[in-house]
């Protein structure tokens, strides 16, 4: 039951376990796809000791999580974080969350989008000489995944985890083909704090690009609709799946550094690092570094949209966003027009930057642009996790983890969004912190706008999972 929603406007219960929902989280994160796209800048810009950087990205991961999970243990909800902060400081801060995540999920997913264009053409390419225009995959993986999410959550699911099993088997099959042939090589320098490439002013530089691959821990949350025993189940979820992520990328990491025997400049001068090393030593089996990437880009297509729906899905149940964008599929129990329409709407957006500023820009572009308003909501949601258990749990306050663990996620995140927001920084990212106030400024005016003109329809918070 979900307490303040109509029956019509509520998801399938019971449909996943958890392990779904800890896949799910761990494909949301898409290891191929992000050690194969950031690899490369994240050595350019602390050397040899990335590995280092990954454990220290995940483990800031960690501290945001400890938030979702302390969160979703009381208030688990289809609306993550616009719950969490509408039951903490009101409706109105719910709907500034709401729509903030409305504005990030957007880019983000077109980030995702358009490299489900192009890593399909650069694999065409790369295996078969064939060249062939990246929107053309892109609109159709986008239609896959957008059609699979419409068909059910537990079949799309399943698909995601399935993509998400191949490319791990490819990822440690690569990492210990590239240890194996440079045993000289293998050495624990790369997690050598001293190795950090320019000490401290290198780990701020590179920090924020290693904390992208873990942009997708919290995502699990969203299904708490859908999942049995949503106030354990998502607990458990995305501890699992950070804890295993940082083994996957910081294995992957070191292998790769070891793999190009901690030749800093070759590695980073390499468009795709870990495909390139894993290649050279993987010899006929080479190609499944490709394909490789391509089942992670699928699964992080299907698992992102599957998240957004969800939210967009029940801002639009609490009278935020259009009505019938809560429309749940009668048959397949899906929000289906959430994903239709958010899933268009990104797409029209991938397209359109793509084609106007060419691909490898509108990546970077949306990647970037959609990091800051994510990373401002996961510092409102720490901010809130003391409040939220103070005011209503106060004999299950805890000053390690609703104080000391969230104060310091805080703080870990303080230096990504610095990094992003520096003065100094070349056209157009320095125009990005301006953007993202003015997107904020919209949000809050058109949140209060709602407010006032439907108050008997705007319960922003209203729906948790009983």
């Amino acid at each position: 039951m979900v307490s303040g929603s109509a029956g019509p406007n509520s998801l399938r219960r019971n449909a996943l376990r958890t392990v779904h929902i800890a896949s799910t989280s761990l494909a949301n994160m898409a290891p191929a796809y992000s050690l194969y796209t950031t690899l490369a800048v994240i050595v350019a810009s602390s050397g040899i000791a990335s590995p280092l950087l990954i454990i220290l990205a995940g483990i800031a991961t960690l501290l945001h999580v400890n938030a979702t999970a302390e969160f979703s243990r009381k208030v688990p909800s289809a609306g993550s974080y616009t719950v969490f902060v509408a039951r903490t400081w009101g409706s109105y801060l719910g709907g500034v969350v709401g729509w903030t995540y409305i504005v990030s999920s957007v880019l983000l997913l077109a980030s995702v989008y358009i490299v489900a264009g192009t890593w399909p053409a650069q694999t065409l390419q790369a295996l078969f000489g064939v060249n062939i225009p990246w929107w053309i995959p892109m609109l159709v993986l986008a239609a896959v995944g957008i059609g699979l999410c419409v068909r059910g959550v537990v079949i799309s699911t399943k698909w995601a985890i399935g993509f998400f099993a191949f490319e791990v088997g490819v990822l440690v099959l690569g990492s210990i083909a590239m240890l194996v042939t440079h045993p000289a090589a293998i050495n624990f320098a790369p997690f050598a704090p001293g190795n950090i490439l320019g000490g401290w002013k290198g780990l701020g530089l590179a920090f924020p690009l290693a904390v992208y691959p873990y942009l997708g821990a919290s995502n699990a949350a969203t299904m708490a609709e859908e999942v049995r025993d949503p106030r354990k189940a998502i607990r458990q979820a995305v501890f699992a799946s950070v804890g295993l992520a940082i083994l996957v990328y910081t294995f992957g990491t070191w292998a790769t550094v070891v793999g190009y025997g901690e030749h800093t400049g070759p590695l980073a001068a390499a468009a795709y690092p870990m495909v390139d090393g894993a290649m050279r030593v993987l010899g006929p089996l080479g190609f499944l570094m490709y394909l490789g990437g391509l089942t992670s880009t699928m699964a992080l297509v299907i698992v992102d949209t599957n998240a957004f729906a969800r939210v967009w899905f029940n801002l639009a149940r609490e009278g935020m966003l259009p009505t019938s964008i809560a429309s749940v599929h009668e048959k397949y129990g899906t929000p289906w027009m959430s994903v239709l329409i958010g899933g268009g709407i990104t797409t029209a957006i991938a397209l359109i930057l793509g084609l106007g500023y060419g691909a490898v820009n509108a990546f970077d572009w949306t990647g970037t642009l959609g990091t800051i308003p994510m990373v401002l909501i996961f510092l409102v949601v720490n901010l809130a996790l003391p409040v939220y258990f103070w005011r209503n749990h106060r004999a299950e306050f805890s000053v390690f983890w609703h104080v000391i663990l969230p104060f310091v996620g805080i703080l870990a995140y303080l230096v990504p969004l610095w990094s992003t927001l520096a003065p100094g920084q070349p056209a157009p990212y320095n125009s990005f912190g301006l953007v993202t106030l003015l997107f904020i400024v919209i949000g809050m005016v058109y949140v209060w706008w709602v407010k006032k003109s439907r108050p008997e329809q705007f319960q922003v918070g209203a729906n948790v999972v009983e």
